[in-house]
């Protein structure tokens, strides 16, 4: 019994991982590209490409990942996301103080949230 549970949720982790690791792709190119070589104001890059990603992760995680959602997935998902966005912008913020390029910043924010991501995502918005 606990290596079913084990290996379900390594299979969701893997899928959820694969799933990330698009959207961290989508937004480092997005902010890489958009602040960090056309010179654009880091927040407006920064909160678009939330939109757009979280938009497209919600769609993957309920289809693909998770196989599942109910009446309070999407404002769940979106409440997360929002709470999540917040504390990854603040730290990406005061971490840009140290590093070179914006890009750098955002990823080890982001890289701060991905477990906890995870584990809400799985227990709380994506719940049965």
């Amino acid at each position: 019994m606990i290596k079913n549970i084990i290996k379900k949720n390594f299979s969701l982790l893997i899928k959820f991982q694969l799933n990330s690791l698009l959207s961290v792709t989508l937004r480092s190119f997005s902010i890489f590209l958009f602040t960090d070589i056309l010179n654009f104001n880091y927040s407006l890059i920064f909160w678009i490409s939330l939109i757009v990603v979280s938009i497209n992760s919600y769609h993957i995680q309920k289809k693909y990942v998770f196989k599942y959602s109910n009446k309070n997935s999407l404002k769940r998902y979106i409440y997360l996301s929002l709470l999540l966005a917040i504390f990854e912008y603040c730290v990406s913020i005061f971490l840009k103080t140290f590093v070179n390029y914006n890009v750098f910043a955002f990823l080890f924010a982001g890289l701060i949230t991905f477990v906890t991501r995870f584990v809400i995502n799985r227990n709380f918005v994506f719940v049965k």
